[in-house]
């Protein structure tokens, strides 16, 4: 199944809102990177805002994953009609 024009703009605005808060996320251990001046490794702290960052990529992935396939049940219910019945 292939998706059409129309399709796209929806699928760009998803794409958008799920890799905007990923910049911001993996963009937060730099500073703290920066300010350790040579150590070596985050600071303790760090590595929980890290965790916290992936397991919410993770499930804003699995959201995203979600809401397509309910963008195909509804389309193929869609192009079924009204009154359509199984059997």
């Amino acid at each position: 199944m292939t998706l059409g024009l129309q399709g796209a703009p929806r699928l760009l605005r998803g794409a958008l809102r799920l890799l905007g808060p990923l910049l911001v996320i993996l963009s937060v251990p730099m500073p703290l990177l920066a300010q350790n001046q040579g150590r070596g490794a985050l600071r303790p702290f760090a590595y929980v805002f890290v965790a916290y960052g992936l397991v919410w990529v993770i499930i804003g992935f699995w959201v995203f994953l979600i809401a397509r396939r309910l963008g195909r049940i509804e389309e193929r219910l869609r192009d079924r009609g009204p009154g359509a019945t199984d059997g």
